[in-house]
């Protein structure tokens, strides 16, 4: 069964006509698929799922650590898909990014398709949240985001209808 939220938004006098579902993606794979995907093609497997900036920060370390990070983020993505919910299968993977900051904590950039998407589902991109794990032998990732349901004729903001 499918929940609706109150959004804070809909107590803002400035927006009405407000309500959101939030939607969350989980996925957990086993790193040593990924390690075969890796060992079996290579270069071209990592180039057709990962950016170049996700390439960089996984492949900085040893064989183990670097096909853990490839795991949480691969299983990231597949989280990401569960909450953009495309009408076909996703072949894009690289529309969708693990952005890892300094700090150490990472967050989900779309792009391309992904971003297109987004905004037609009307997913509020600048608050998904992402939590990825890994140990020993499995990686998971869960994606929160929230969707806004705007009603058909209400006015947002400063009265320009949606």
């Amino acid at each position: 069964m499918a929940h609706r939220f109150v959004c804070p938004e809909v107590f803002d006098s400035t927006i009405r006509g407000v309500a959101c579902d939030l939607r969350v993606g989980l996925d957990v794979v086993t790193i040593a698929e990924i390690a075969n995907a890796i060992d079996r093609f290579g270069d071209r497997y990592i180039r057709r799922v990962f950016t170049v900036r996700e390439r960089a920060y996984c492949l900085a370390t040893n064989r183990k650590a670097s096909a853990a990070r490839f795991a949480a983020r691969f299983a990231a993505k597949e989280a990401t898909v569960k909450v953009l919910r495309p009408a076909r299968p996703w072949f894009e993977w690289r529309a969708i990014e693990v952005q890892r900051h300094r700090s150490g904590w990472c967050e989900i950039r779309l792009h391309d398709s992904a971003a297109e998407l987004a905004a037609r589902q009307h997913l509020d991109t600048t608050t998904m949240a992402l939590s990825m794990t890994h140990g020993d032998t499995r990686a998971a990732a869960v994606v929160l985001a929230r969707a806004d349901i705007v009603r058909p004729g209400v006015h947002r903001g400063r009265g320009t209808p949606d």
